[in-house]
């Protein structure tokens, strides 16, 4: 293997991000597998320590002892009415990431006798971190193959630094782990690579891997089903040439969407064995107004902004527009995506979703954003006034130190997980404690 310059800087992240997972005081205050975190997990413990996905029987007393929830009570777990059923409300997707890393904590543990084999105790929590850095790096990997398609190796370099340090892919992957989005970003990374390499190659295996991606990423968040935009609009010559290409793999296309379904039947069949039912609504009383989006809230407010606590995202609005100028064939795909994401992401009921660093359900979008965020890092490379270079690179790596810096911030309580105003972020701007 080539180390090349982005290739290291992707291993330097996932050394950064391990030394710190390390380092946390989350390990001394036992706040590693705790909420939403634990959701996503449960389903590993449940099958494979206590053969029991339905009842949940064994849950209280963990709960009780890891104080999972914080003495809130039994959560993201949802009792079926009638039965007396329990059911995990969070997809299962994630879990499914975290199965090899559970499966490796497990071995270990029962074989050393230095904790207890309850899929609860460090050696299973410091599993979930790992498997979280490792789908991750796989993500940015995979990701600056799609971007060596269309840049070069000191614009993708860049373009890695500004992503991996300069978003909030930072703060899910070194501080908060477990999420699905980080693991949805390595989704995303792959669907975006398929979709190009089917295109251009016209392989049948390409295409059968979309039907699978599209399927883990249904199963791990359902509403970023919306990146199947990107297969269906992606530049392929005139619409007539397009429909052409579609009906000669048309025979592949149906095997692809009868993977999608076997990939999606995963849940399905864990609804219909908890709750008698194929389907189960498991965010009751949860939901989408798509007439009351909160658009302006989600980029700029002070609670939990995208512009605000990620600015180097406000990259990607000059970066469509030069996209357009030099890759306009791109330009469809990715703002629709852009666009109809931004619109049902918040259209969420709870649009700021809880208790999180900036806007945690944009995350995943940033590998197909990084294309945008390319076209800047390219704009910039060839830019001919030295001195404007200089100062744009400056303010790029200013808002990635910024991140960094506000990263440290929310992970010390600085930044509050919810209820940030304009007045306490301001007055807390330089505090580190």
């Amino acid at each position: 293997m080539i180390f090349t310059k982005s290739k290291l800087l992707i291993l330097f992240f996932g050394f950064v991000s391990v030394y710190i997972i390390f380092n946390l005081d989350k390990w001394e205050r036992k706040r590693v597998l705790q909420w939403d975190i634990a959701g996503y997990y449960l389903y590993l413990p449940a099958t494979f320590i206590y053969g029991d996905t339905r009842q949940l029987s064994w849950y209280p007393a963990i709960d009780s002892a890891y104080n999972l929830s914080e003495d809130y009570g039994i959560y993201a777990v949802n009792e079926v009415p009638g039965t007396g059923n329990k059911v995990g409300k969070y997809p299962i997707g994630t879990a499914i990431f975290e199965l090899p890393f559970f499966l490796g904590a497990h071995t270990f543990t029962c074989l050393s006798h230095g904790y207890p084999p309850d899929g609860y105790s460090p050696p299973y929590a410091l599993a979930i971190c790992l498997a979280t850095v490792f789908w991750v790096l796989c993500g940015l990997f995979i990701l600056r193959k799609v971007l060596l398609t269309y840049y070069s190796e000191e614009v993708v370099f860049v373009t890695i630094l500004l992503i991996a340090f300069g978003t909030n892919l930072y703060n899910y992957t070194a501080f908060d782990w477990g999420m699905s989005h980080s693991f949805s970003f390595f989704l995303f990374s792959a669907f975006l690579y398929c979709t190009r390499r089917w295109y251009l190659s016209g392989q049948k295996k390409y295409l059968l891997l979309l039907g699978a991606l599209l399927g883990w990423i249904v199963i791990t968040r359902p509403t970023n089903i919306i990146i199947v935009l990107l297969p269906l609009l992606w530049p392929y010559g005139a619409i007539k040439v397009k429909l052409a290409f579609i009906k000669q793999h048309f025979a592949a296309l149906i095997l692809s969407f009868v993977l999608f379904l076997m990939i999606i039947s995963i849940q399905l069949a864990y609804w219909k064995y908890a709750t008698g039912h194929w389907y189960y609504d498991s965010y009751p009383g949860e939901g989408f107004n798509f007439l009351q989006p909160r658009i302006w809230k989600g980029l700029f407010s002070y609670r939990k902004g995208w512009f605000i606590y990620t600015p180097l995202a406000l990259l990607v609005i000059p970066g469509f527009i030069l996209l357009y100028r030099r890759r306009p064939t791109l330009l469809l795909p990715l703002l629709s995506f852009f666009v109809i994401n931004l619109y049902i992401v918040f259209s969420w009921h709870q649009w700021y979703y809880g208790g999180s660093f900036s806007a945690r359900a944009l995350l995943e979008s940033i590998a197909i954003f990084s294309m945008p965020i390319a076209a800047c890092s390219e704009w910039l490379m060839l830019l001919h006034a030295k001195k404007v270079r200089k100062w744009i690179l400056a303010l790029m790596l200013f808002l990635v130190a910024l991140n960094i810096f506000q990263t440290y911030q929310f992970s010390h309580g600085v930044i509050k997980a919810d209820g940030m105003t304009r007045e306490h972020y301001w007055q807390h701007f330089f505090d580190i404690e």
